[in-house]
């Protein structure tokens, strides 16, 4: 919703058209309705273009999820003629992806985690951490949600984000911050 609200912003300022692509896949049953309908309610009163998908995926895990989010987002960039693709991940996000990377043995190129820009892909938050986020949204007034099932075990990912990461921080109060410092160190090592 923060970036949502930004880019609401920009798009004034710059005058550039700003659509919203939001898929429900019906995991969390009302609650992702109700993630749809406030997004949708932030789109209809600022009279911005809302793509929707209703998904309802037969495998659940991490990267079948991924592969239709992208999917669908890179149709509505074609549809609509867009020259980007916005995400908000930010700085905790990048870090998770880092650790993911080198449990995975994902060598050089795992530890350049994700690039701010890939093609058309934008991820302009990677140097905001969740918490700089949230008070953002919370001195804004823009509304938001929190998706409960960031913190079950299903997927690795929280794994990491609920029980790696918050370890780390006892001995790295910054540890979220340096792995993604460390992942653009990677980046740039990848690129020579």
């Amino acid at each position: 919703m923060v970036l949502l609200d930004v880019f609401f912003h920009l798009s004034s300022k710059y005058a550039f058209t700003l659509h919203v692509a939001h898929i429900n896949y019906h995991l969390r049953e009302k609650e992702s309705d109700l993630d749809e309908k406030l997004v949708q309610s932030f789109c209809l009163k600022r009279n911005i273009p809302f793509h929707i998908l209703q998904a309802h995926p037969l495998k659940k895990d991490e990267n079948t999820l991924r592969n239709i989010r992208f999917r669908f987002l890179e149709k509505i960039c074609t549809q609509t003629r867009s020259n980007a693709i916005v995400l908000a991940h930010h700085q905790d996000d990048q870090a998770e992806t880092l650790l993911l990377h080198l449990f995975r043995g994902g060598g050089k190129k795992g530890l350049s985690g994700m690039r701010p820009k890939n093609n058309k892909i934008m991820r302009p938050f990677l140097f905001l951490s969740k918490k700089e986020i949230l008070t953002y949204a919370k001195n804004g007034n823009i509304p938001f949600r929190i998706d409960q099932s960031n913190g079950h075990t299903q997927f690795t990912r929280n794994i990491i984000r609920n029980e790696y990461i918050p370890l780390l921080k006892k001995t790295y109060p910054n540890i979220s911050k340096l792995l993604a410092q460390t992942s653009h160190y990677g980046r740039r090592r990848c690129l020579s």
